[in-house]
């Protein structure tokens, strides 16, 4: 800290025409023309009159950085009006006047439809908190003595990539490259605002953090493991269907087990030892059919994540084992099934041969 204390006197010792500083330690999102620059620094902020500088000091050394979007507001004529709705996405303006010369809109009216409009946008969860600055910048702009402040390329950008799919479904995309409404670097207090960041997906989407979950352009927002083309009675229709048909094969299978263990001595012979062997792995492969029906939880338990997307790429680090242990006992032991079925297909056919031959011998 001493070191930090040392280089500021050393600066300030340098900066004889400095009006005044302050020294932070700040973990900070820079946005600029270049894009985002993310660091956990000290810093000094040096006003020399309407001008501010911002450096950076890091390590044993000072790095001069320039934080543009910090210095000045861009500004340019227009028409002021007083405001008929002093908040903006549920969030209080801190002035009372705006324009309407930054869109195409004739009236106040006009512009809180289309902020209505934009309101769909809480349902893609990583648009929702960039584009509500935006939008409040954009329709509702700061407006003092016929002087609009406005929102910059960087405002206007960050919304473009998370709000795609939104952006495609209406006919309002923004024009950031238009310098006269985004100017490439500007200061804007809305950014200060804290804005409603309640984020939704619209069913048959649930929130989610996992990448590989998300759906196509709609970024926090996964499918629900829960099919959407069926209703809930008819998922439970399903669902007994599935039961009855594995309680009934349960059943068969279980009674060909039981049959061969009473009469082990006998029927531990090939080819019937065969078929003892393949009941023995379908009765295991229905039985992991069954478990979804041990209790209520217990069959998302299996088929969904815990933010209740659709499983894949399993087994992961996050999620439980349940689903792995149900695919083995299912696929590995039915596929082990038909590998003795056709080992016993082999033995009969081969006992067949001999008994043919047997005979002939015979005749």
């Amino acid at each position: 800290m001493w070191k930090i204390v040392l280089i500021a006197v050393i600066f300030i010792q340098n900066s004889l025409q400095t009006e005044n500083f302050s020294i932070t330690k700040q973990n900070h999102i820079f946005k600029d023309d270049s894009g985002i620059f993310k660091d956990s620094s000290y810093f000094i902020d040096v006003q020399r009159g309407d001008n501010i500088k911002r450096y950076r000091l890091k390590d044993n050394s000072h790095e001069r950085f320039i934080d543009k979007s910090l210095v000045n507001y861009c500004q340019r004529p227009a028409k002021c009006q007083q405001l008929n709705y002093t908040s903006c996405m549920d969030t209080k303006l801190p002035y009372f006047s705006s324009t309407l010369n930054l869109t195409r809109v004739t009236n106040q009216e006009e512009v809180q439809m289309n902020l209505q409009l934009y309101n769909f946008a809480r349902f893609v969860p990583m648009c929702w908190p960039v584009i509500q600055p935006f939008l409040c910048a954009w329709f509702m702009p700061r407006c003092e003595n016929d002087t609009v402040y406005l929102p910059s390329k960087v405002m206007c950008k960050s919304t473009l990539k998370p709000c795609k799919i939104f952006y495609e479904l209406i006919d309002l995309y923004p024009n950031c490259d238009d310098e006269s409404l985004f100017p490439p670097a500007c200061k804007n207090d809305i950014l200060e605002l804290k804005f409603n960041n309640t984020e939704l997906c619209m069913e048959p989407l649930v929130k989610t953090d996992q990448v590989d979950s998300f759906h196509p352009d709609i970024e926090g927002c996964g499918l629900s493991c829960k099919d959407a083309y069926y209703t809930n009675n008819e998922h439970k229709q399903i669902h007994k269907l599935v039961g009855y048909c594995v309680l009934i094969c349960i059943i068969l299978t279980l009674f060909t087990v039981i049959t061969f263990l009473i009469d082990w001595k006998t029927a531990n012979k090939y080819p019937a030892l065969a078929i003892f062997y393949v009941n023995i792995c379908f009765l295991v492969s229905y039985s992991g059919w069954m478990i979804q029906f041990l209790g209520t939880e217990t069959r998302e338990d299996i088929v969904c994540k815990k933010d209740g997307t659709l499983r894949k790429s399993e087994p992961s680090a996050t999620e439980n084992l349940s689903c792995v242990i149900v695919f083995v006992m299912v696929y590995y032991f039915l596929i082990a099934g038909l590998v003795w079925f056709v080992i016993f297909t082999y033995c009969w056919h081969m006992s067949s041969l001999q008994a043919l031959g047997n005979n002939t011998n015979f005749v």
